[in-house]
């Protein structure tokens, strides 16, 4: 839960921070704000690629009975709330925009996120935590 935490936490920081300068973020690493720099619109696809496979992982802890197709609808969709939720957010906030390819590259980082959650855990085999 530490990780979702922190996963939703770093998404929420980034797109309610002042700037869309994110060099300017004190705990991202120099080369990752410079590539978020270079790539505005993309950076939206890796950031919301990992939240959703968070929440993937964090319904399959909580909820180990619930189908894992059914985590993986859950898990997308509420990646992509949140993806639209913070774009609306930055209406709002003095130095950001609204723009609908954030949204984009948004939903389909969550989508991609979501995808590759659901294939780890067929893979792997696992219906939970415990491995049962």
């Amino acid at each position: 839960f530490a990780a979702l935490a922190l996963a939703l936490g770093a998404v929420v920081w980034c797109a309610a921070a002042p700037s869309p300068d994110m060099v300017l973020v004190i705990w991202m690493p120099a080369w990752l704000g410079k590539w978020a720099n270079a790539n505005p619109t993309f950076r939206n696809f890796p950031a919301f690629a990992v939240l959703a496979f968070v929440f993937f992982v964090a319904g399959a802890v909580l909820f180990r009975r619930t189908p894992p197709v059914f985590l993986a609808v859950l898990s997308a969709c509420s990646a992509s709330v949140v993806a639209v939720g913070l774009e609306f957010l930055q209406l709002s906030l003095p130095g950001r925009f609204f723009d609908p390819a954030d949204i984009a590259w948004s939903v389909a980082g969550a989508a991609a996120g979501t995808v590759f959650a659901f294939a780890f855990f067929c893979l792997s085999g696992r219906r939970g935590p415990s491995g049962k």
